[in-house]
């Protein structure tokens, strides 16, 4: 798998890991006052994982798309004009299944969150590692939305998916940064 996959990988585990902690907690009684928030939180945890999961075909499809485009014909001017938009299609599309990886990293951080803090303390090393997971994702997904942007010649839509993705990582790692600290002070570390 290449490493738009391996991201959307770690994203299911991280959302894996947030959706387990949920199901621990919610079933205890000493956390009954936080049953539903964890059910919740777990179920869409784990609607997440599941689209992540579908994110590492994905990112290898868009790929092999992109590959059979730089097979197409370039003998005569139209197939070459045909060819170039094809492969900046495909390049665009490469570009956006990253950049939703990117995005849901975000909400798998903000539920893990929610596990460290209300959740079953038993389990807290395993948000922690739902945290981590997910900041691996986006740190993967942002590498691989970058290097795609440097081959796409439509200045006003590379600036705007940078800016944006720009955006995500640096709130990813603030979120990430702070549920660590939570985390590592629940775990005396």
């Amino acid at each position: 798998p290449g490493g738009g996959s391996v991201a959307a990988l770690c994203g299911a585990l991280g959302a894996a890991l947030a959706a387990m902690v949920g199901n621990l907690t919610a079933d205890k009684r000493e956390y009954k006052d936080v049953q539903e928030v964890m059910f919740k939180a777990a179920d869409e945890a784990q609607h997440l994982k599941n689209e992540f999961l579908l994110d590492v075909d994905r990112d290898t499809d868009s790929f092999n798309d992109l590959m059979a485009c730089f097979g197409m014909p370039k003998k005569t001017a139209e197939q070459k004009a045909e060819r170039t938009q094809a492969i900046m299609d495909a390049t665009k599309k490469a570009t956006l299944i990253p950049f939703n990886v990117l995005e849901r990293c975000l909400r798998v951080i903000d539920l893990a969150s929610i596990m460290a803090e209300k959740g079953n303390q038993n389990s807290i090393s395993d948000a922690g590692v739902g945290v981590l997971s997910a900041q691996c994702a986006a740190e993967g997904a942002y590498l691989n939305v970058i290097i795609n942007l440097a081959d796409i010649d439509d200045a006003p839509w590379v600036a705007d998916v940078r800016e944006k993705a720009d955006k995500i990582i640096a709130q990813v790692r603030t979120n990430a940064a702070t549920q660590m600290a939570v985390v590592n002070k629940a775990l005396k570390i």
